[in-house]
């Protein structure tokens, strides 16, 4: 049997939107590969479901797993840029989505609380030192 290329992971109280919805089926899925995508429902924490969530990405051998939050509007085309990294090495690969504050800021950051990183550009790759994980893709094998 092939290994599952990516493994998306929601973690949710069960509260997305129908908008929600219907962005998170709207996410491409590489041609060519295997995709599952499952969901954490429940009175856990949030933390508890993400371990869950590795777990399962564990014991199902996949490739690589996709944190996507039930509050974040992921763009379509997302999971297979950050595959495409994730094939030139990155073993880590977040997107990039903001704050709902009256001040939005950007959930990437260099060094320790010291603010988030507005120096970027559309489309840049570039290290951080921490980010959210509502739209985050992971290594399997460095878990």
């Amino acid at each position: 049997m092939s290994r599952i290329s990516c493994l998306i992971a929601v973690p949710t109280f069960g509260k997305a939107s129908v908008a929600w919805w219907r962005n998170f089926n709207a996410i491409q899925k590489p041609l060519g590969s295997i995709s599952s995508e499952i969901f954490f429902e429940g009175t856990e924490s949030i933390a508890d479901k993400r371990n869950m969530a590795i777990e399962a990405a564990i014991a199902n051998d996949a490739k690589t797993l996709l944190f996507v939050g039930d509050d974040v509007h992921v763009p379509s085309h997302a999971l297979e840029l950050m595959l495409n990294r994730h094939r030139l090495g990155a073993k880590v690969v977040t997107g990039v989505y903001w704050t709902k504050t009256p001040n939005p800021q950007p959930y990437i950051y260099r060094g320790y609380l010291d603010g988030a990183i507005y120096d970027w550009k559309v489309g840049e790759y570039f290290e951080i030192d921490w980010a959210g994980c509502d739209c985050l893709l992971l290594d399997v094998d460095m878990l």
